[in-house]
C-alpha cells in the first residue's frame, strides 16, 4: 500500500491500497506534524525560499 501527501497544504495526491478511513488518520497525523515534516523537508532538500 502506499499514500503520498502534499504538505503544504496537506492534501492527499496518491492512494493504492489505503482505506478511507485510514487515509483520514494518516491525513490527520501529517496535519499534526506538519511543521515538523516541512522543517525536515527543508532541512534536507533545501528550502526554495532561500
Amino acid at each position: 500500500m502506499v499514500a503520498k501527501f502534499w504538505l503544504d497544504p496537506v492534501a492527499l495526491a496518491k492512494n493504492r491500497g489505503f482505506s478511507m478511513v485510514e487515509l483520514n488518520r494518516i491525513a490527520r497525523i501529517v496535519e499534526e506534524n506538519q511543521t515538523e515534516l516541512l522543517e525536515k523537508w527543508y532541512e534536507f532538500f533545501g528550502n526554495p525560499q532561500s
